[in-house]
């Protein structure tokens, strides 16, 4: 757990900054108190966690995962992909994605973005545990290892954290506006940075669908107490 640890410690200076002009710190840690618990103690969200991670499985352990990771990257990679592959991928990338929504709420005069920006440090902060944790229990390893069964703690791969960390904003856009037509845009553009490491054959399709589904309840956990 020492990678939560490094990304609590780097998140929290932006959240409290963000949080501080808009309420007491009482206030977040309260609010951090109650998207927890929606995470990790409501009974739905835990069987929604539980399917997603019962649907991984099936992927990683039969052929799946490595028929759809051939098809990829003999069909399907080009030089236009990896492009996109390039833009999209730092997205994903916590040191990247976290001081940019720190700023946004910092720099931002207009609540909205304010409060997508605290939104979405919560969602990360509420599914980072989770995501670690799978990462290692499930053991599995990246598609240039040559397997994606599930060892448990043999390896820390069965997660995408590319996929985890750069859906979040996305998928709290989306669910903070009433406009269809916006939210297919960003329920859309949330699945791009999975993508890229599909693309770049860093991760295989289960990996990448779990670290995306976990930004997807995280994001709902937080949604859910607001």
């Amino acid at each position: 757990m020492t990678r939560f640890y490094r990304l609590t410690i780097f998140i929290m200076p932006f959240f409290i900054l963000s949080g501080a002009m808009a309420e007491p710190l009482s206030g977040l840690k309260e609010k951090l108190i109650t998207d927890y618990k929606n995470f990790y103690l409501e009974g739905e969200n835990l069987l929604m966690l539980g399917t997603g991670i019962a649907g991984s499985g099936i992927m990683a352990n039969t052929s799946m995962d490595r028929e759809v990771q051939r098809y990829y990257q003999d069909s399907l990679r080009d030089e236009t992909t990896d492009h996109i592959s390039d833009i999209i991928r730092p997205s994903g990338t916590w040191y990247i994605t976290v001081p940019i929504l720190g700023f946004v709420s910092l720099l931002s005069d207009n609540a909205t973005p304010s409060q997508w920006s605290q939104h979405s440090l919560r969602a990360i902060l509420v599914g980072a545990p989770a995501g670690l944790f799978l990462q290692r229990a499930t053991g599995a390893g990246r598609p240039e290892e040559g397997d994606s069964r599930w060892h448990p703690f043999r390896d820390s791969n069965g997660l995408s954290g590319h996929a985890f960390i750069g859906s979040v904003p996305f998928i709290t856009a989306a669910m903070m506006t009433e406009n269809r037509g916006l939210r297919f845009l960003y329920y859309s553009l949330s699945v791009l940075p999975g993508l890229s490491r599909l693309n770049d054959n860093k991760h295989y399709l289960s990996q990448v669908a779990l670290g995306w589904y976990l930004g997807y309840l995280s994001a709902r956990a937080v949604n859910k107490g607001e």
